[in-house]
């Protein structure tokens, strides 16, 4: 496994661990109530898109789709959990996250491009 896929496989192993939780009921009442769970969505479909572009050598809207189809699949299922609700607001938390990231990564390859041309 290349060393720049370490942090994405690290980062699913967490998401994993932190969907394991609330399916068992493990997340505190105060995210949902705060509003907490939109962040972390965002910052999940971020981080995983971000983490997973850079395995891919900078292929930032495969990294995206790749993340979300699991995210889009776990957010459906969670219809059928007792201790999960499915959220429309929550997939929408988890787009923008994934879109966010999709900007950042292709914005530093287009900054970078510019910098190698001036150089050259």
């Amino acid at each position: 496994m290349p060393k720049r896929a370490l942090p994405f496989v690290a980062a699913v192993a967490l998401v994993i661990a932190i969907s394991v939780l609330a399916y068992n009921g493990g997340v505190p009442s105060f995210v949902a109530r705060l509003g907490l769970d939109k962040v972390l969505h965002a910052a999940m479909g971020f981080a995983l898109t971000a983490l997973l572009a850079r395995a891919l050598r900078g292929r930032a809207v495969v990294a995206g789709v790749i993340v979300m189809l699991p995210l889009a699949t776990d957010e459906y299922l969670q219809r059928f959990s007792e201790s999960r609700s499915s959220d429309w607001a929550d997939l929408a938390a988890d787009i923008i996250g994934v879109t966010l990231a999709i900007l950042v990564v292709r914005g530093r390859a287009a900054i970078a491009s510019v910098d190698q041309t001036r150089v050259a």
